[in-house]
This record gives C-alpha cells, structure tokens and sequence, in this order.
C-alpha cells in the first residue's frame, strides 16, 4: 500500500480496492443539511476522524476540543456507513474551496463536511466518487457463467480463426465472432421478451386503475399510463417513474378475451438520461404484445407468476388510430405551489387560441380557488383538459431542476415524465404538440399564427419532427406605460402587453428552447430537447419566430436602456383585449347575484 499523508494527518492510499483497505483518512467536520428531505431544525459543525474502507465511511469521535492527529479521537467508530449509491459533490464556491457534499438520494439526507484545504476536498472527492459508484460484489454464479461464455468465445475463435497468420487476418476474425456473438445475444434476447401463455380458460379480472398515477406495491414504481405503438413493433410501451438503481425487473400480463389466455411478457425498462442527478426518473416499460391478441387491458407485476386478480389493469390507449382532431395541443407541466398568476394564464390561454390553438393539457398539481374557476371556465368551454398530478402524494417532490439544490426524489414535480405522457396521450388525435410552460408563447415574426409558420417550415425541412424554438427573458420588473387597463388591475398576475423589453443575450450561454413536436416522431422527450426520435431536429432562427417568455430577470444588474425593446406581442393587443375582457367577465368580474 503507498499513502500519501499530509501535515494535518489526512493520509490518501492506493492499494488493491478490497474491503477493509482504508484509501482515505482524516480529520472532518460534518455539519447535516438535510435529513429526510427537511432541514434539520439545529444543525451545527461535529469533528471526526474519518476512514474511508471500501465503500464504508468510518467516523470517529473527538475526544479533544481541538487537535488534528489521529490520538486526538476515540479508537473505536461511533458509526460506520455505507456509501454504495450516494453522490458526492464539489461545490465551486471561492469562499468555501474546502467543501464537498455527500448525499444519500434514497434517504433524503445530505452533509456538508470541511477539510481543511481545497487540495484535501479534492482528494476526498476523488476517492469518495470511487467508492459511490462501486459495484456490488459479483456471486459466484455470476462468475461461473462469465467464464463459459469467455470459454464459448475462445472456442469460437479457434474453429474460425486458428492458422490465420497475419494481423490483418486474424483482425477480420475477430471481427466475424464479434458481430456472430452480438447477433445470437440479440436473438436470445428478444426471445426472452416474447410473450408467453400462463393461465388459458380465465375471466380478465382486477380492478381498473383510474389515477393518474398509480404506485406498484412493494416495487418503487409507479404507472402513468400504457401506451399501444406499432412504430417499429407491436408493443405497449407503459409511461412511468422508477428507482433508476432498484427497479430492475418487471413483467407485463395481458389478458387476451375471449379465449381467456394471460399472456407474461418481460418488460424492458429504459430510464430517461435527463434525471438530473435525481434517484427517481421518467421511464418507458416496454413490453412485446402478443401475435395473436390485441389486449384492451394490460398489468404490471415484478414477478412472472402470481395472481392476476390482485393486480390493478390499466386500460391501452392510442388502440385504434383515429384522425386528428385538433393542429396544435399546447401541453403545460406542472402547475403547482397554489398557482395564482391568474391574468398572466388568461393572456396566454387567449394568444394561444389566437396563435391556432385548440386544446391545452395541463398536468395540475395545486392552485389558487381563483385559478380553480378560470380552469372551470376553460374546460366548460373545451380548450383545457386537466391531468391530476398528485405526485407529492407519492414522492419527495423539488420544484428545482438537479438534485444537489434540495436531495429530493424526483426534480420540477416530475415535469419530464408528465411531458413524455403528453406526447403520447395526443400521439392519435393532434398534429402537432407544443411543449412549454403557461409564461411563454411562441410568437411568429413571419407569419400571423402557428399553422402558416408549420406548413412553411415544414416545406423547407421536409424529414424533421421537432422544431425547437428559442428563448427570450421579458423581465416582468421592466414595465411600458402602454395598455394600464385598469380593470386587470385587481386581477392577481403579470399584464404580459406591459412587457415588451427583453434582455440581450448573454456571452458563451446558449439560451434554452422550447419545442414544437410532430408527436408520431417522438420516442423520449426532456424539457428542452428530445432524448430519442424518428427523422431530424430543427432551430428555427429568431427572424421566424422567438419565445416571449415574461418572467423574473436574470440578468438583474442591466439598466433599462441595456434592454432590447421588442414589440410583437402588441400585434395581437387588439383581439388579445377583447378576449381578455370577455373571459373575465365570465369568472371573476361577473355581478353577484
């Protein structure tokens, strides 16, 4: 073993990795910053001597006040933890350079701890991600079957490949096997996805499931809804939200009438790239249907065998294909944190149907009771579709974008997973699908709505599906003295047509985009891209169209007359006015009786 130790007595080791080498020790402080998910209500700095054995953290208690040397703490540990899973962090913060973060994402719980000097953070860190990211240790009977099949291979290569003299020969053998090996791989595994019969002669029973989020027992998952897609093969392809680590196995019951056949088959379960650093993720439960049966009902279980009965079944939508019913389904994830911009929303809703709109899908966690009946005059009035989206019932919900901002379970109330669920809820019944939030609009400079700037971009890019369309901050802190009506003065929100100053763009950053998507095209989607689909994406430039996107600034410090005066929206202001008006005479302006 060599160690490295400094004058402080933190020591850094390179051995053979076994458990109980130490490759990391020192003085600590720890300090907790969260515990569960909940600050802790007293939280101060403890001092330790910590081992790191392994993936076991080791601490050891003070027994001095001050003193940095190993004989200044207890011999024994008072804790010994392991780290298998858990994520490290170095912050870059020039007033703390000696600080990383330790988080454990199944639990909730993150700590801060303080090294003494930016060298020794960095050390730490480095050993610590090691450890984090260490495999479980492999069973024997893993390691018997890796050895015949590296004996199969070496079999192999001798048949095909023995006497073959040159390099160049003996590369084009190696070659061959490679590709054989990875083709017979393949076969086998789609054999083992291929449904088969478990039970014949059965009534299809168990209780439907009606939420919108239904919790699998004893498996931490949870189903969106299922999906038919005959894009590539006959499938189900279920939306939902997994333990990116823990779920590894699934199974997909159908239950086939009239003959009563369940069928079984093993589920591929593909976890989305954009977590975020998130322990919970959107996932597709993927699943072949069988050759014979189009299943109307399908059920998840971890197992293979079991009862179907006391299973819930979920109903397969986009069965049949339909003709679409509407150009433009405007799809908005998640509206939460007792939402009350309420004259805002109105704007957008009115340009949105201005733009070409005919159906808005909004996946609604919580708002206002005035937001509730503005929401009731849009449906009554068949633009809005509510999604409950009670997933704070389920999860550990941040309403931040990566996990290191507040170690919850999953990021933004699940936005990605309600987006993905979109996509496919519309799939058969809307051209196209607009993914973003209620504070943007997609504004044309081109051309007078959504429909004549589709049909000419999608001349001039014949083979794409996904249209992404750029960002622009209008700080809802710059005003114009246009358009004070003073009627929405009472009404709760931002008056988007007081807007029309946004900032200029930032040097090296690249700003965010939202999208407009032929939903048969996409497989995956994030926020602000598609993480897999058929055909191409396009960035429409900023002479076509740009996001008016009214918001707080980020770019607090710029004076006004730093600010790009843009008026586009005031294009629309007179049918915007007049909508406005008559919505709101119809919610919170009518006459008590």
């Amino acid at each position: 073993m060599l160690c490295l130790c400094s004058p402080t007595g933190a020591c850094s080791c390179t051995a053979g990795g076994s458990t109980g080498v130490i490759t990391m020790e020192g003085p600590l402080r720890r300090k907790t910053l969260l515990k569960e998910g909940k600050k802790p209500t007293l939280s101060s700095w403890t001092r330790y001597w910590v081992m790191l054995s392994g993936s076991t953290l080791l601490y050891f208690g003070a027994k001095a006040l001050r003193g940095t040397e190993r004989k200044h703490y207890k011999s024994t540990p008072g804790k010994k933890v392991s780290i298998v899973g858990w994520m490290v962090a170095l912050p870059d913060d020039p007033e703390h350079p000696d600080i990383f973060q330790l988080n454990n994402p199944d639990k909730g719980n993150v700590y801060k701890f303080q090294t003494g000097s930016r060298f020794h953070a960095i050390l730490w860190h480095k050993h610590l991600d090691d450890a984090c990211k260490s495999n479980k240790p492999q069973t024997w009977q893993h390691k018997v079957q890796e050895q015949r099949n590296l004996h199969a291979y070496l079999d192999t290569y001798k048949m095909l490949c023995a006497g073959k003299k040159s390099y160049f020969a003996a590369a084009v053998c190696i070659i061959i096997v490679t590709s054989m090996l990875t083709a017979s791989y393949l076969r086998l595994q789609r054999l083992s996805l291929r449904p088969q019969i478990i039970q014949e002669g059965r009534r299809c029973r168990g209780k439907i499931a009606n939420s919108t989020i239904t919790a699998l027992k004893g498996n931490k998952t949870f189903i969106i809804s299922p999906y038919f897609d005959d894009r590539e093969s006959k499938i189900t392809r279920l939306i939902g939200i997994v333990h990116h680590e823990d779920v590894k196995q699934l199974y997909c019951w159908f239950c086939c009438q009239p003959n009563g056949k369940i069928y079984v088959s093993k589920a591929k379960i593909d976890v989305h790239s954009d977590r975020f650093g998130f322990p919970y993720g959107a996932a597709d439960i993927v699943c072949l249907e069988p050759e014979n049966c189009d299943p109307t009902h399908v059920s998840i279980h971890q197992f293979p065998h079991g009862n179907i009965d006391q299973l819930p079944r979920f109903e397969i939508k986009n069965r049949k294909a339909e003709t679409f019913s509407v150009d433009f389904t405007v799809c908005i994830s998640a509206m939460f944190g007792n939402y009350n911009n309420v004259l805002q929303f109105i704007q957008s809703m009115e340009m949105y149907k201005i733009l070409g709109v005919q159906k808005v899908v909004i996946y609604k966690n919580n708002c206002s009771h005035l937001m509730e009946k503005v929401l009731k005059f849009y449906i009554e009035e068949g633009t809005v579709e509510i999604i409950p989206w009670p997933i704070n019932s389920y999860l550990r919900v941040s309403s931040k974008w990566h996990f290191m901002q507040d170690g919850m379970h999953i990021g933004y109330y699940g936005q990605i997973t309600a987006l993905n669920d979109c996509i496919y809820r519309n799939m058969e019944r809307s051209k196209f699908v607009v993914l973003n939030d209620a504070d943007e609009i997609i504004l044309p400079l081109k051309h007078p709505n959504w429909k004549t700037m589709m049909n000419s971009l999608q001349e001039q890019n014949p083979e794409t599906g996904v249209f992404l369309f750029e960002n622009h901050i209008f700080p809802e802190t710059v005003s114009s003295h246009m358009f004070n009506i003073s009627s929405w003065n009472t009404v709760p929100g931002v008056n988007i047509l007081q807007h029309v100053y946004r900032e200029p763009d930032r040097k090296d950053v690249i700003n965010p985009r939202k999208m407009i998507v032929d939903p048969r095209k996409v497989i995956q989607t994030s926020v602000h891209s598609v993480l897999h689909a058929y055909g191409n994406s396009v960035n429409v430039p900023m002479d076509v169209a740009l996001i008016y996107h009214c918001r707080k600034a980020l770019q607090r410090d710029l004076p006004r007359e730093s600010l790009i005066r843009d008026t586009t929206l005031w294009r629309y202001n007179s049918s915007l006015i007049m909508n406005v008006n008559k919505v709101l005479s119809q919610t919170m302006l009518r006459p008590q009786k």
